[in-house]
């Protein structure tokens, strides 16, 4: 996990000192959403269903078998496995193959 939020903090510019803290990368604004909310801007489908994301900031979560994402409007950001990190910018479907467990989503804009 310390490499896929090394990488994380690579993309969004955050210093290699914050991941050492025992605090959040950021302070979470980042909150799980019902889907049909007008303010949803990430919807992440996997094994257990879809799950519906709004705010910014950074979120770890356990997310098994994600196999699509989904990025509503213009928004940037990242979701991360122990051994990749999908980075997105902008509105638009991803399709992941083979399925991961999704273990950080991060919101930068």
């Amino acid at each position: 996990m310390a490499a896929v939020v090394l990488s994380v903090l690579a993309m969004t510019g955050q210093s290699a000192a914050a991941a050492s803290s025992a605090t959040p990368l950021t302070t979470p604004d980042i909150a799980s959403a019902k889907c049909t909310a007008a303010d949803v801007w990430l919807k992440v489908t996997g094994s257990t269903g879809v799950h519906c994301y709004t705010g910014k900031g950074s979120l770890v979560v356990d997310l098994p078998g994600v196999d699509r994402f989904q990025v509503i409007g213009a928004h940037s950001g990242s979701i991360g496995s122990s051994g990749h990190v999908f980075v997105f910018s902008g509105a638009g479907t991803r399709e992941i193959s083979p399925p991961i467990t999704v273990i950080e989503i991060t919101i930068n804009t």
